[in-house]
């Protein structure tokens, strides 16, 4: 087990974590600490691939939570059970992606961040509504935008949210919670994404 140990993969992190709380023996645990560093820096090499490639995802390929989404990765379970046609075609813009985009605006992330430090709810609501609104008037990067162009058909296009905490076990459905867009011609595909994403951060 021990030699083909997969930094992806949750037996490694599980084997590293049994490791470090001392339930293996201790041959075991030392085969594992030389491995160590090696399997930290796959998983660096890993994340960073992702980050760098996978800004679209086609609907019904995955089902990873924190890179498409709850929605998405629901709706890659209904594919594997009924099938392609009962889900349809569509891709998903990914977290990174999304997460890099809000990061470009340097004040913008500023004020991301605050919010993640408040505990004032007032204060909250009041520095969610600044954020969402200059989301509102950011555009998606015109390399993705296009990407989504080339790769979905139709003229007119639905642009959902599929956020961390949509469709979970714990949270429920969250349907209507965030807004969607339908009916977007691909003009204005760009600003109706950034709308979407902007309520994520509504009250």
């Amino acid at each position: 087990q021990l030699t083909n140990l997969d930094a992806s993969s949750a037996r490694g992190r599980f084997a590293l974590w049994m490791s470090e709380n001392g339930w293996l023996n201790k041959k075991l645990s030392k085969e594992l600490a030389l491995k160590e560093k090696q399997i930290e820096r796959e998983i660096v090499l890993r994340m960073i691939e992702i980050e760098e490639t996978d800004e679209l995802v086609e609907l019904g390929v995955s089902n990873n939570r924190f890179l498409v989404g709850g929605k998405a990765a629901g709706l890659f379970e209904a594919e594997q059970i009924f099938g392609k046609e009962f889900v349809g075609d569509g891709v998903v813009v990914t977290s990174e992606a999304v997460t890099r985009w809000l990061q470009s605006n340097t004040g913008l992330w500023k004020k991301i961040k605050e919010l993640d430090d408040m505990d004032n709810v007032d204060m909250k609501l009041k520095v969610a509504s600044e954020v969402r609104s200059m989301i509102a008037t950011m555009d998606f990067p015109e390399r993705i935008v296009n990407k989504i162009k080339s790769s979905v058909k139709g003229e007119l296009l639905a642009v959902r949210s599929s956020s961390f905490d949509e469709d979970t076990l714990v949270n429920g459905s969250a349907a209507g919670i965030y807004e969607s867009e339908v009916e977007v011609n691909r003009d204005s595909l760009s600003r109706k994404m950034a709308r979407v994403v902007s309520s994520f951060f509504s009250d």
